[in-house]
């Protein structure tokens, strides 16, 4: 990839902190310790001079994440960099993380993920499948129809499901930083439009690649995507540690609320029953 200003220049390039483009030395300029293009350091020193510390320029303004810089640092690249930054540090990610950028490449991350550990889980059940399949062969003495049946069945499920993969991604995207934000305008506690909490709890769900390792992959990349997303609101909204476990949480607590209740109930319409025969 080419300087932005210097196409001809492909060597010895470097990254503006803020925005992320690669530039030579010749567009090269130093604030605050960082290596800036020209446009951006001229939108930092507006910054001060207009009364923003240089902790809110580094942290509000921040740099692009590693997947919005794919066309310099390649796909395969971007992400992998992009997970390894959420699970290594989420709080440095999601503080460095530039605000008021539109977008809606992020939803490509879940995709991704989801489509993995759909991928991951289906090839543990296959290999299970022809495992049993094997077992069950054996002792019916070689009578395998109805397990060659399940495991076709297997496979043909997967086919189907996998390639749904990224529509689910995108639904539950939606609907879990919509949950995320309702919150917060229920509390007052909302500072920044929708799309930049989708865009945060979509980076926040990329742990779950972690999928592709059997059994406990999932797991452990599910409680880091938690907190992960935790972090993010509280960075990306400014609200307090309480506040960003209740807007994480808070649908869950009330689905296992009203289950809870609705099983007490139905408990005591069977007692009842029971007591009056």
């Amino acid at each position: 990839m080419a300087c932005r200003n210097h196409p001809q220049i492909e060597e010895g390039l470097d990254h503006c902190y803020r925005c992320g483009f690669r530039f030579c030395d010749e567009c090269r300029v130093e604030f605050q310790g960082h290596p800036h293009c020209a446009p951006c350091k001229s939108e930092a020193v507006s910054m001060l001079e207009a009364g923003s510390s240089s902790d809110a320029s580094a942290g509000r303004e921040g740099q692009l994440p590693p997947w919005e810089r794919r066309a310099e640092l390649g796909m395969t690249t971007a992400f992998l960099e992009t997970v390894k930054q959420v699970i290594s540090s989420p709080t440095r990610f999601f503080e460095n993380l530039r605000i008021g950028v539109t977008t809606w490449d992020c939803l490509a991350i879940p995709c991704v993920v989801t489509t993995v550990g759909m991928i991951a889980s289906a090839v543990v059940q296959i290999a299970l499948m022809g495992t049993m399949m094997g077992v069950v062969t054996s002792q019916q003495g070689g009578d395998s129809g109805g397990a060659a049946a399940a495991f076709g069945g297997q496979i043909i499920g997967a086919c189907c499901w996998i390639p749904l993969a990224p529509v689910f991604a995108i639904m539950a995207s939606f609907m879990g930083a919509g949950m995320i934000h309702v919150f917060l305008m229920m509390t007052g506690k909302v500072t920044e439009p929708f799309q930049q909490t989708l865009r945060g709890y979509c980076y926040a769900q990329s742990p779950g690649v972690l999928a592709v390792i059997p059994i406990l992959g999932s797991l452990v990349g599910g409680v880091i995507g938690l907190w992960a997303s935790v972090v993010m609101v509280k960075t990306t909204h400014k609200t307090s540690w309480g506040i960003a476990w209740m807007a994480v949480l808070w649908f869950a607590i009330l689905i296992l609320g009203l289950v809870c209740i609705g099983g007490l109930l139905l408990a005591g319409v069977i007692g009842a029953s029971s007591a009056g025969g």
